[in-house]
């Protein structure tokens, strides 16, 4: 669900809206695109953004931190995909002189004995109830098992969900909910859009050991069985040019730990992979907070 439509993930926030913003601020490191000034907030992060002096408009990115896979169970059943952090994007948000507390979330640890854990959240600006920007960390993928459905094989919730963990049964096991969509619900400083997905399930009896793929910021995680050659990958990401050039953020990982990731790299929130038959999952990437304005 969209507040306020803005389209792209990486629309030109004030440059729609007009006029240069006269703002002189601190925080985070900060660098220089073309007509830009950005702050990038990192995990752990002990800083804020904080306005100087000036006012005008900003662009914020807000990820949280990815959920790590599920540890994989004996003979080949793999544990499912971590869900992707919460994605928000907001546009033409107005600031003046002041504090705005951020916070960024780490990625969930990867395990060799469990669900994977869930991503923490990150956000800027909490508690401001109108202007907060706050992202759910993903959701941990859940335990492979044979023969049958292990109770841990149901998915966390998240941002985006959990894969579900593999089960050799004809019993179902549903992946993570995404709650990304239901959250800032009272935002008006500006245009946000915010983007989660749910994890695939296990739909069971396939044999092949593989489990759900996490949800990401750009589609929801892949069934098992599924179609083709989709089964059990993770959801895919979803691009932003708030840096000046073109970055995935928040993309679901797979059950399979050797198949590709949609938005592999390191702080960008994206899930981890599901563990290998008895092995440990891949923990989650570490979220971001970015903020730009013009110079």
């Amino acid at each position: 669900p969209l507040l306020g439509l803005q389209g792209s993930g990486g629309g030109l926030g004030f440059l729609a809206g007009g006029g240069a913003a006269s703002i002189e601020a601190t925080g985070g490191a900060i660098t220089n695109s073309g007509s830009y000034t950005i702050h990038t907030f990192s995990f752990p992060n002990s800083d804020n953004f904080e306005v100087n002096s000036g006012e005008g408009e900003i662009d914020i990115l807000v990820i949280a931190g990815g959920g790590a896979g599920g540890s994989g169970g004996p003979a080949g059943w793999y544990g499912g995909g971590g869900g992707a952090g919460g994605y928000a994007y907001a546009t033409g948000y107005t600031v003046t002189p002041g504090t705005y507390p951020i916070s960024v979330g780490g990625g969930g640890s990867g395990t060799s004995s469990g669900r994977g854990a869930s991503g923490g959240n990150s956000w800027f600006n909490l508690p401001v109830p109108s202007g907060k920007v706050f992202c759910q960390g993903g959701g941990g993928g859940g335990v492979g098992q044979y023969p049958g459905p292990h109770p841990d094989a149901p998915a966390h919730n998240g941002g985006s969900g959990g894969g579900s963990g593999s089960h050799l049964d004809s019993s179902t096991t549903t992946g993570g909910a995404a709650v990304q969509p239901n959250e800032n619900s009272t935002f008006t400083n500006g245009t946000l859009e915010q983007y989660g997905f749910p994890g695939g399930s296990e739909n069971g009896g396939s044999g092949d050991g593989v489990g759900g793929g996490g949800g990401g910021a750009g589609g929801p995680g892949y069934v098992s069985p599924g179609p083709n050659a989709n089964n059990g990958l993770g959801g895919a990401g979803r691009a932003n040019s708030i840096t000046g050039s073109s970055v995935t953020y928040a993309g679901g990982a797979p059950s399979h730990p050797s198949w590709d990731h949609p938005a592999p790299g390191s702080n960008n929130g994206s899930g981890g992979r599901g563990g290998a038959s008895g092995g440990s999952s891949d923990s989650g990437q570490n979220g971001v907070v970015i903020v730009r304005y013009l110079t």
